[in-house]
């Protein structure tokens, strides 16, 4: 569970990095982070930075280039994602290293896309 100070954070962090063509309204991003009466959306929480980081990079990409300043360092968009990646879907699936049934064990990474996957697979490579 989130504390009140740390959802703030979120917030703020979230809303921050949303790209300039796609604006998110507060109550759009609070879904996922919670509000006192909804739980947190770990995954839908780490699909909206996974799409975040590829506007960003589309941003970067541009031919005038532009580098989000939430992208990167110590709490930026990248590391959370990092961490967000080794929180909910590396180390349920590493925690259930001897099932054998893969059905099992890779159960946290259902609801990913291919884009998700591939971030999540490059994020969490440790």
């Amino acid at each position: 569970m989130l504390s009140q100070y740390a959802k703030c954070i979120a917030l703020f962090s979230i809303s921050s990095m949303i790209s300039f063509q796609e604006k998110n309204s507060v109550d759009s991003i609070r879904r996922y982070v919670g509000d006192g009466e909804k739980p947190y959306d770990s995954v839908g929480y780490y699909k909206l930075l996974v799409k975040t980081e590829i506007e960003y990079y589309k941003r970067m990409n541009a031919p005038v280039p532009d580098t989000p300043i939430a992208m990167f360092g110590a709490n930026g968009l990248h590391e959370v994602l990092k961490d967000k990646a080794i929180r909910h879907f590396i180390t349920p699936i590493n925690t259930l290293h001897d099932v054998s049934n893969l059905s099992v064990r890779m159960r946290a990474i259902d609801p990913l896309n291919t884009e998700e996957l591939v971030l999540h697979a490059c994020d969490g490579g440790e």
